[in-house]
């Protein structure tokens, strides 16, 4: 059991730093968004990513799960956008 909770210390540590790399590039888009004066929802945009997303799920019984995990993901930057956009 220690070492399956080991595993999963470590991952959570790369998911953290992904996700900490994911919102750097989220903030240059926030930038852009506010030069150009766009919304922030791109619904389009969102198919795009879960599409791609699915398409890299290899075992596919992960899948409604991991879109679920990438629906919060889409929706939290969502939220950090228009807070950051309204300031």
């Amino acid at each position: 059991m220690e070492n399956a909770r080991r595993k999963i210390d470590d991952i959570d540590h790369q998911l953290v730093a992904l996700l900490e790399e994911r919102m750097q590039v989220v903030e240059e888009v926030i930038s852009i968004k506010k030069a150009q004066t766009r919304e922030v929802l791109d619904e389009d945009r969102e198919k795009d990513v879960l599409k791609k997303v699915s398409a890299c799920i290899k075992h596919k019984e992960y899948e409604p799960c991991i879109l679920a995990i990438y629906e919060e993901i889409l929706t939290v930057s969502k939220v950090y956008q228009v807070k950051k956009l309204t300031e």
